[in-house]
């Protein structure tokens, strides 16, 4: 029949139901499989999904974590995908439309439709491996331990190990004669290399990601210095251009009192005074230049209107010692 869980305080696992499900609040992890009605819930935590998306029925599942959804060779729906992660599609011929943040996956008809939030990624894969074979063991191992993938294939063989040990005395039979351990083994292996694998498709695309953002800003910043180099060099020819109309002034000015001067005759002076011998002074230390920085500043103050080109000019000079 249906099952609808209200408040759960951690995981929950839910397999083999025969109806409608429905979480009203899940703290940790929500597994599920083989759902055969409709499904809606929200997790603290990540979600795992494994069901066949029948035609008719409503799927809406949120997660504050990540959420991972595995479809089967045949699987069919339209599968709107809304994260502020990554959004992975690993599905043979899935048709995907959207961005980085929203996508929209059709597979087959197109029915039903399913819809998936999370605050984390969304990975849109095919089966793993065989959930018949796998059991719970296989729904927590490929999702719930995927960080720690490198260590999964050392320590599967010791868990297998204990795990016919506690079942035979349990059960009271011999497992090896009825489940092979080996198979088991080189299937959680398999699996384990697979989320290996991805984690690592992953890690390469977050790295290539981050190599573009890099080579973006880099880009930037040569735009930026180029531009603060022009405006550096039109600032100088403007100043150069202003001392030189400014000396050019003073010459025609001092031409034209010195030309009065030269035909005035003044009467005999007296003898002058010697001036006396002036003590040594020691050299006033050269001004220290102003750097790129100060100038970039300056200009950027004259790009946003806050001084005019004169100021500029004006605080330049003062800068420099003039």
């Amino acid at each position: 029949g249906a099952l609808r869980a209200e408040n759960v305080g951690g995981d929950l696992l839910a397999r083999n139901v025969d109806g409608d499900f429905s979480a009203g609040n899940v703290a940790g992890d929500l597994y599920l499989r083989d759902v055969s009605g409709s499904i809606a819930g929200m997790a603290a935590s990540d979600v795992t999904l494994s069901v066949d998306f029948e035609p008719g029925k409503t799927y809406r599942l949120e997660a504050a974590g990540d959420i991972a959804c595995r479809l089967a060779a045949d699987a069919s729906g339209r599968f709107e995908l809304a994260a502020a992660g990554e959004i992975s599609v690993d599905v043979p011929g899935a048709q995907v439309e959207g961005n980085r943040g929203q996508r929209s996956v059709i597979l087959g008809s197109g029915e039903p439709t399913v819809r998936l939030q999370s605050s984390g990624d969304i990975m849109l894969t095919g089966l793993a491996a065989d959930p018949a074979a796998m059991g719970d063991f296989g729904e927590r191992f490929g999702e719930e331990f995927g960080v720690m993938a490198e260590e999964i294939g050392a320590q599967v063989e010791a868990q297998m190990a204990d795990l016919e040990r506690q079942l035979s005395k349990q059960l009271s039979i011999d497992f090896g004669s009825r489940i092979k351990a080996e198979d088991i083994a080189a299937k959680a292996r398999r699996a384990a290399e697979r989320v290996q694998q991805s984690v690592q498709r992953r890690a390469e695309r977050q790295a290539e990601a981050a190599a573009r953002r890099v080579e973006a800003a880099r880009r930037r910043a040569a735009r930026e210095t180029e531009r603060a180099r022009r405006l550096a060099e039109a600032a100088q020819r403007r100043a150069e251009a202003a001392q030189r109309r400014a000396a050019h002034k003073a010459a025609e000015h001092q031409s034209r009192h010195g030309g009065a001067w030269a035909f005035q005759f003044a009467g005999p002076r007296g003898p002058v005074p010697p001036v006396p011998p002036v003590p040594p002074v020691a050299p006033t230390p050269p001004p220290d230049p102003v750097s790129d920085e100060e100038r970039l500043v300056i200009l950027r103050m004259v790009e946003h209107g806050k001084i005019s080109v004169a100021d500029a000019e004006k605080l330049l000079g003062a800068l420099e010692g003039k």
